[in-house]
């Protein structure tokens, strides 16, 4: 999906697809699942010195939000948002 931004002087964002999966751990980081901060975390596996450890972690990838936005457990809040969002 294509987002074009209002004011956005013609800048278009190619909003990445969902994954289908509600959490991701860093064996499946990639691109279009999770963001760049994520990739370059996972990248630094195996490549520091000992004296430094890289905590274990996981991630919400692309589409997590919305997808849970969408849920039906969501839905009564749905007319309150849009209208909050609406004033912004």
């Amino acid at each position: 999906m294509r987002v074009r931004l209002r004011g956005g002087a013609g800048l278009v964002i190619e909003v990445p697809k969902w994954s289908g999966k509600w959490v991701v751990n860093m064996d499946q980081y990639a691109p279009g699942v999770v963001g760049a901060k994520s990739k370059n975390l996972a990248g630094l596996r195996g490549k520091l010195p000992d004296s430094i450890k890289l905590p274990s972690s996981v991630t919400l990838p692309f589409g997590c939000f919305e997808q849970v936005r969408r849920h039906s457990v969501a839905a009564p809040r749905s007319p309150r948002r849009a209208r909050c969002a609406a004033g912004l």
